[in-house]
């Protein structure tokens, strides 16, 4: 598992994973939110690999939270 991103993201950067997703586990998540300068990660407790459909709302706000400095 090798990720390279430019030293700094151009927007903020949420990496969401699922405490239950066996595809993509919480440690593979905190690779790339470590790889990634500034970003955050954020667990949602319960969810598999689907999140846009396990945690609709909890995505949806994340994303809102993340662009609304950015939307005018």
């Amino acid at each position: 598992f090798f990720v390279t991103f430019p030293p700094a993201a151009l927007l903020p950067t949420r990496v969401l994973v699922g405490s239950k997703d066996v595809l993509t586990p919480i440690s593979h998540g905190r690779r790339i939110a470590n790889a990634i300068s500034g970003a955050e990660m954020l667990v949602a407790p319960n969810a598999g690999h689907m999140l846009p459909l396990e945690r609709a709302e909890l995505v949806s706000a994340t994303l809102i939270r993340l662009a609304r400095p950015h939307v005018s």
